[in-house]
Parts: structure tokens; C-alpha cells; sequence
């Protein structure tokens, strides 16, 4: 975006625009369904902010956007499982949350959090402390074809609040609200509002707080998240 906005407003729009077709084809394509959602939620943001701050482009834009559509989903038709794995199965899992494994994730972490609320069970202890102290979660974990509980909550929140406990969890709450605070307010204040959004979209997608997430403080999973944040920060203050 920014690069093609150097030269000519229009080929930043097709830029944008084409990037994210490709881009929400290619996540369909793979089956990641998380990704795929969060992809979206992310790409909307953006489109929001080009809508806002390049008004003449809007309706040429929603055009483009619309064509686009029809040209993915007419791709997207043809492949009959990953609609069943991208689009069906999604609808499924979120319907019935609590039969599924993010489901537990979710009430086993908050299990946790109510036997210690103040002080966590202990970073990494996740898995031990349900093995042996919440034997009911632990079986449901058995009968889904794990051996006991999963290693971490894959979710960063409820990990926070099981692991850490409640001030764990204000502690990372309030650094994700100022990493948001710090990169909107340095994109304003140099006269770069794109930036915001783009911005925004990674830290929101990355931050999202009702997904499937991987460990994000350690392993090569950490480096790319952490990564895409320090961009959004730095690129906000180089604006």
C-alpha cells in the first residue's frame, strides 16, 4: 500500500484490494479456518479505513470488492471440502462450543482460574494441574483422543487468568490496550491515519481475544507474532 502510494492512489487501491482476495483465497484454500476469520476481520478493518480516508475511492472500491467476491467465491464453489472444512464445520464448532476441544480448552482454563484466582496454578502448568487436580476435564480430553489435557489454553487470555491469575491478566490486558494506544496516537500525530488501521489490523488480529491461539511467549510461533507487532509499532513511529 504504502509503496504504491507513492506513485498513483489507484494502483495502491488494486494493491489492497487484489492482496486481500489472494490472500482470503489462499487461507480458504488451506483449510485455516481461525486464520481465515481473523484474516477477514483484519482485511474489513483496513478496507474501513481506505473507505474513510480516500472517499472518492469508496465506490470504486466496493466494486472492485464485489467483483472480487463473486471471482473468489466462484473458486471457492468448486472445492467442496474446503467449503465443508473452511465454512460448515466452522458453523458447527462455534454452535456447539462447549462439545469441542476449544470448548474445554475455554472451561478447563477457567476451572483453573476459579481454584486459584489470585495467584494462577503456575506458568506452563496448564496440562499438570488439570491432569491431576480436575480429573472430570481430563477425561473429556481422553474421550476426544488426547492423552490428558492439552500443553497450554490456546488462548492467551484464559491462559493469562489460569496461569497468572487475575492481576496476570490486568497486567497483559492493559499492554495490549497501550500497544494500541501507542501506535494510533504516533500514526495520527504523523499524519499517517492508514497506518492506524493497518495497525490495528494486526495487533487486533493478533490479539483477538475469541480465537484458538499458539503459545505466543515462546517457540517459533512467538517470533513471528511478536514480529508483526514490533512492525506495527515501529512503522507507526516512522511514519
Amino acid at each position: 500500500w504504502f509503496a504504491a502510494l507513492r506513485w498513483r492512489e489507484l494502483w495502491a487501491l488494486l494493491a489492497i484490494a487484489g492482496m486481500s482476495a489472494i490472500g482470503a483465497l489462499f487461507l480458504f484454500l488451506t483449510g485455516e479456518r481461525a486464520a481465515l476469520l481473523t484474516y477477514l476481520l483484519g482485511s474489513g478493518l483496513v478496507m474501513l479505513g481506505v473507505m474513510i480516508h480516500h472517499r472518492r475511492w469508496r465506490m470504486p472500491l466496493i466494486g472492485l470488492l464485489v467483483v472480487l467476491g463473486v471471482a473468489v467465491t466462484g473458486v471457492a464453489i468448486t472445492q467442496k471440502e474446503m467449503v465443508h472444512r473452511s465454512v460448515d464445520s466452522t458453523v458447527h464448532t462455534i454452535q456447539n462450543l462447549d462439545e469441542s476441544v476449544y470448548g474445554l480448552n475455554f472451561m478447563t482454563a477457567f476451572a483453573e482460574f476459579e481454584a486459584k484466582p489470585w495467584t494462577g496454578i503456575g506458568t506452563r502448568e496448564f496440562k499438570a494441574y488439570c491432569d491431576t487436580h480436575l480429573p472430570a476435564y481430563k477425561a473429556r480430553y481422553d474421550a476426544m483422543g488426547f492423552d490428558g489435557a492439552v500443553i497450554h489454553p490456546h488462548n492467551f487470555y484464559s491462559g493469562m487468568l489460569a496461569e497468572g491469575g487475575i492481576f496476570a491478566f490486568v497486567i497483559f490486558v492493559t499492554m495490549v490496550l497501550l500497544l494500541f494506544a501507542k501506535m494510533i496516537g504516533d500514526s495520527i500525530r504523523h499524519g499517517v491515519p492508514m497506518q492506524a488501521y493497518f495497525g490495528s489490523a494486526v495487533l487486533l488480529t493478533t490479539f483477538w481475544p475469541l480465537q484458538s491461539t499458539m503459545e505466543y511467549f515462546n517457540g517459533w510461533t512467538a517470533a513471528v507474532i511478536w514480529t508483526g507487532v514490533a512492525w506495527s509499532m515501529a512503522r507507526a513511529r516512522a511514519a
